[in-house]
């Protein structure tokens, strides 16, 4: 619920107030004792009456032209008041304060109780903000903390693995309910004469219920998950979570030295903090204040070990998944980037150096342009081929040719890529620049550049082709600026079990694939091994050789054409990249299918 007028009372002392018929002086001199600018009159039975400001009593003074010894309070006061109870909306009175230098707090007898002033609702406000402002500082650094495992080449994320990653932890039905599905299949084979049971012992006597055919009905008519959320929409907690995850924690480690609980105990509050500032639940506690901070600082403490450890660059999948990830249901292709070693602070330093003698760095800004316009043009004017620049604060002051305001080393915040509200973020953001990392007690910050419009324009650009020239429904959904762009998903009818795509690989490569994952390990290796065991045929319906991926490790699988091409090449070579990848969709797709209805006719009739 919001504010409440009881919100700004608390610890606050007895108001100060005067008398209609006591001498002015008197009156002034409690004022100029306790520094206020207004007193409040009341009479016998402390009811307000009128104001007396600093003000009134010049108007006063200048109008009787006397000393404040000959005139009462009576003779300077202003009797138009604004009043207002303990329990008032906040938000409901400040229009009030547009109209009276301050709120006559009053009871249920109209007796009066306390005093708010424009500096009492200001300063509420700015303690909120600072409350806020410390929540995004650990909101903020989460989120380094996460992306920074999932940094692929060149300091560039692995958007596909992050978002296989989201994928994992985004709720579903199915832990809840796949069992009791299992049970009811057993139970109705059994009241069917069936015997649904499992053999209690080692008897080789297999099952009549079929796990493929149960899974499939599974997920076609009970299986529902929740949408997938890009990464910069999930909520802290789901951030926290993924900070946490036992598959990355061993990354991590090293870096806390402790085990995820004892951090998830410390994040949990603020997450309940966070809450509750959002909603305007409550005001947070001093105790609640002191451990935000303690949060922000402890979190902060580990940046520069965070970045040292990531800092060979290799996708949170590497270690034990350099080509796929696995994903509870069928899903997009995905691929890790190799390792690299980003630029250290020194080089950024001397670089800095080289293009700060560019016009555009230094040079007059018109004067509707934002301060950090200077910014911007020294990160547009970064060469083609760099991805990635560190640049320290002391360094950003001498391009926009002034201080950075306080908050840019108090808060995490300051720094983030939110173009609503913030001029310095809209400044980077508009050049195709991100904020990667920020070190706050190293005063340094790296800057990314994205990407995305790169892949939107080559898969968009394909996706116009193949529209054009393919004999086959396109059921692309528009480019989001990821490194793959699914075509059409397989079986035509039916369950959809698989995904043929274009996608960027490793090692420059771009492929042409069928993405296999029927959500059943077991499942998905027999329509490989089936599709597989036809690899002559469908290599001459072809006309090349496939690249026949079974993954033994992973629940999915792959069928792809490879063709060396990234997209860091040139125009010219990507228009070649581009044609090349249509006409092999065009080849693929229809053998592919008629392939895929193959295998899965044969599975359902052994």
């Amino acid at each position: 619920m919001p504010a409440t007028i009881s919100d700004l009372l608390q610890d606050k002392a007895k108001p100060v107030t005067a008398k209609s018929g006591e001498p002015l002086k008197e009156a002034l001199a409690r004022m100029i004792e306790h520094d206020y600018s207004q007193l409040p009159v009341v009479d016998n039975d402390q009811k307000p009456v009128a104001m007396l400001t600093a003000d009134s009593s010049t108007r006063a003074l200048n109008f009787f032209e006397v000393a404040p010894g000959k005139l009462r309070v009576l003779d300077a006061m202003e009797e138009r008041i604004e009043t207002c109870m303990e329990d008032d909306d906040l938000l409901d009175v400040l229009g009030g304060l547009r109209r009276s230098p301050a709120l006559l707090v009053v009871d249920s007898q109209k007796a009066l109780i306390g005093i708010v002033t424009s500096y009492d609702t200001t300063e509420y406000f700015r303690l909120r903000a600072q409350d806020i402002m410390l929540v995004q500082d650990v909101e903020e650094t989460v989120k380094d903390y996460v992306l920074a495992a999932f940094r692929g080449k060149e300091g560039i994320f692995d958007k596909a693995a992050l978002q296989a990653a989201i994928e994992e932890i985004t709720p579903s039905n199915e832990t809840e309910l796949r069992g009791a599905f299992r049970k009811a299949l057993i139970l109705y084979l059994e009241l069917c004469g069936d015997t649904g049971k499992e053999p209690k012992e080692s008897s080789g006597k297999k099952t009549p219920l079929n796990d493929m055919h149960a899974t499939k009905a599974f997920k076609e008519h009970i299986y529902q998950k929740d949408p997938v959320q890009a990464f910069d929409k999930l909520t802290l907690n789901e951030y926290i979570v993924l900070l946490l995850h036992k598959s990355r924690w061993k990354r991590y480690q090293p870096v806390f030295q402790m085990d995820p609980e004892p951090l998830r105990r410390m994040l949990n509050p603020v997450r309940e903090t966070r809450n509750d500032l959002a909603h305007f639940r409550s005001d947070i506690s001093e105790k609640q204040r002191v451990e935000l901070r303690q949060c922000r600082d402890w979190l902060s403490r580990h940046g520069d070990a965070i970045e040292a450890a990531f800092s060979t660059g290799g996708s949170a999948v590497s270690e034990e998944n350099a080509d796929v990830v696995e994903i509870p249901t069928a899903a997009q292709p995905t691929d890790a980037q190799p390792p690299t070693t980003p630029p250290t602070p020194q080089t950024a330093t001397a670089e800095f150096a080289q293009v700060s003698e560019s016009p555009y760095v230094g040079s007059a800004k018109r004067p509707e342009e934002s301060r950090y316009a200077p910014l911007a043009a020294w990160l547009d004017n970064q060469p083609v081929d760099k991805d990635q620049v560190i640049v320290t604060f002391r360094e950003i002051e001498q391009m926009i040719g002034g201080d950075l305001p306080t908050s840019a080393r108090e808060h995490r915040a300051w720094w983030g890529n939110n173009a609503k509200g913030h001029a310095q973020s809209r400044q980077w953001l508009e050049t195709g620049w991100q904020v990667s990392s920020v070190s706050m007690r190293g005063e340094r910050v790296t800057f990314a550049r994205s990407r995305q419009q790169r892949y939107e324009k080559f898969f968009s650009a394909l996706l116009d082709d193949l529209k054009k020239a393919a004999p086959f429904s396109i059921q692309a959904p528009p480019p989001s600026g990821l490194t793959w762009l699914t075509i059409s998903t397989l079986p035509e009818a039916g369950t959809k079990i698989a995904f043929v795509a274009v996608a960027f690989s490793r090692n420059h490569r771009l492929r042409v694939e069928l993405y296999l994952d029927t959500g059943d390990q077991s499942g998905t290796k027999r329509i490989f091994d089936a599709l597989q065991n036809k690899k002559e045929e469908i290599e001459t319906e072809l006309g090349e050789p496939i690249h026949w991926e079974r993954l033994d490790d992973k629940r999915a699988s792959r069928v792809a054409l490879y063709y060396p091409g990234s997209i860091t090449d040139n125009d010219e070579q990507l228009k070649a990249l581009r044609s090349r990848a249509v006409a092999a969709t065009i080849r693929f797709r229809p053998v592919i299918a008629e392939h895929l209805n193959r295998a899965l006719r044969e599975a359902e009739t052994s």
